[in-house]
């Protein structure tokens, strides 16, 4: 018995490698080979229209796109000039490899998504175990929102991988002890912010999420309020050198201010955000079960045994501090970040909390990965473990046929929360 436990505990390691090899690629192919879209949606036209003009003059396209954009009020339903970060990552991507910015648009979100794969598994890896990981990446690389995603030119994805990569980030500094150690990470996660921060206005209250949640981590772990002002007052500085960049860019500060007033009152205005967009207080839940019952399960699981009276889920998969205390800030994101955007009357989109995707999956894998080892204590082990795989194996086949069908027969166009609820019934017809 001891001879063959030994020989499938060294069986295990090449295994892994091979699924998490074979999962990853899969990934990718999906990503990859799904990137045609028939027609582009306003939005992404917009995107590439203002792509275009920063490749074709970078100093002086910003200024003028938003001068255009605060005197046409029809404009203001459309996506907001002020967001560098996406507009020059696509002019960059389309002057190095001689692309149109539609072309180089794709390519930026799919390879965004790839990376996000690559950062969920190494996160999940590193922090929370190998079988953890491999179902949190198995669960996102069919996932029809990020694959639907990786196919347009949104900010979106790009987003949701940065927002990834914030994630990992605190993640390093929370297992440093030292905080010696850990300043190259603070480096890394303001740099990454200011990034974000141009990416997206959105992403700023992203990033001051991240940032409280490490002041809250440092003031506990340091007792310092010396630290803490250090994180309150480099935040500051990010935000505010973000703002600057923008502000020089696009004409002044009057003039961003504007555009930013102008962008807010549109959604009040827009009818196909209203019509479109509306629903009630648990859209974004119900949106994100509809795409993949299987990881919406899983992360409740996950959430529910991380907050209950005495951590079922720290105990069951024997957690420690820090793991507990990384799970707690991603489940933090979670809710909070969907609290947030359910306030908007007619914002509800899917893809406008893709922030929120990387955790989201991790979240999924810690959960499937809790009920299977609290299982495996009945009867019939192995049998279980089986089951558990197969069951996995079928929700990601049929979240696969599930963006097929959705986004690619019956090409539908966005993650509003009408069209996903309409779901069911369009693959019925």
């Amino acid at each position: 018995m001891n001879c063959a436990a030994d020989h499938l505990r060294t069986l295990e390691k090449p295994i892994l490698i091979v699924l998490f090899a074979t999962v990853f690629c899969l990934g990718v192919w999906h990503r990859v080979t799904n990137n045609n879209t028939p027609r582009r949606s306003p939005d992404e036209k917009r995107y590439m229209l203002y792509a275009a003009a920063v490749l074709h003059a970078p100093f002086d396209a910003p200024c003028a796109l938003t001068i255009v954009y605060n005197d046409t009020p029809l404009d203001w339903i459309y996506p907001i000039p002020l967001r560098l970060g996406y507009y020059y990552s696509i002019a960059a991507i389309a002057s190095l490899f001689r692309m149109t910015p539609e072309h180089a648009g794709v390519a930026l979100s799919a390879a965004s998504s790839i990376l996000q794969l690559a950062l969920v598994a190494f996160l999940g890896f590193r922090f929370f175990g190998a079988w953890t990981a491999l179902t949190a990446l198995a669960l996102l690389s069919v996932s029809p929102q990020d694959v639907l995603m990786a196919r347009r030119v949104w900010g979106d994805g790009v987003s949701g991988c940065v927002a990834m990569a914030l994630v990992w980030l605190c993640a390093e500094i929370i297992v440093r002890p030292h905080l010696t150690r850990a300043r190259p990470w603070f480096i890394a996660f303001f740099v990454c912010g200011l990034y974000f921060l141009l990416l997206k206005e959105s992403g700023g209250f992203f990033f001051g999420l991240c940032a409280v949640g490490l002041a809250i981590h440092v003031w506990f772990h340091f007792r310092s309020w010396k630290l803490v002002t250090s994180i309150v007052a480099a935040t500051a500085a990010t935000a505010l050198c973000a703002f600057v960049l923008v502000a020089s860019s696009c004409g002044g500060v009057a003039s961003v201010l504007t555009a930013v007033h102008h962008s807010a009152q549109a959604i009040t205005t827009n009818i196909f955000d209203i019509d479109y967009q509306s629903g009630p207080w648990y859209s974004f839940p119900v949106g994100l079960w509809v795409l993949s019952p299987l990881t919406a399960f899983g992360c409740a699981a996950g959430i529910a045994a991380l907050l209950l009276p005495g951590c079922p889920l720290a105990r069951t998969l024997s957690l420690t501090r820090e793991q507990r205390l990384i799970a707690v800030g991603m489940t933090a994101l979670i809710i909070l970040i969907i609290i947030v955007a359910t306030v908007p009357p007619a914002l509800k989109n899917v893809r406008l909390i893709s922030f929120i995707f990387g955790p989201w999956y991790l979240m999924a894998g810690l959960g499937l990965t809790y009920m299977i080892v609290k299982l495996r204590a009945l009867p019939w082990p192995r049998a279980i473990t089986a089951l558990a795989a197969l069951v996995v194996i079928y929700s990601c086949l049929s979240d696969f046929s599930r963006f097929q069908e959705y986004f690619l027969r019956h090409n539908i166009q966005d993650l509003n929360i009408r069209q996903l609820m309409d779901v069911p019934f369009a693959g019925g017809s």
